[in-house]
């Protein structure tokens, strides 16, 4: 996985975090949560966003939203 941070919590004053990801096929990051919310928004292929119990699968184009916590 290549990861760079893009805007993180302490240039957006604890508001979100903003990354650029490019990750192999079938990665998985694991359940987890942070202060900030997250913006993601997806370039190809796709990925799938698990929040409070439900899937949301993103495809080229799209964003998905998770509230901080």
């Amino acid at each position: 996985m290549t990861l760079s941070i893009t805007a993180d919590a302490e240039t957006t004053d604890g508001e979100y975090l903003a990354l650029d990801m490019l990750v192999p096929p079938l990665f998985e990051n694991g359940l987890h949560t942070h202060g900030q919310s997250e913006v993601f928004h997806v370039i190809e292929d796709e990925t799938r966003l698990h929040i409070d119990g439900r899937e949301q699968t993103l495809g080229p184009g799209t964003s998905g939203y998770v509230s901080g916590g």
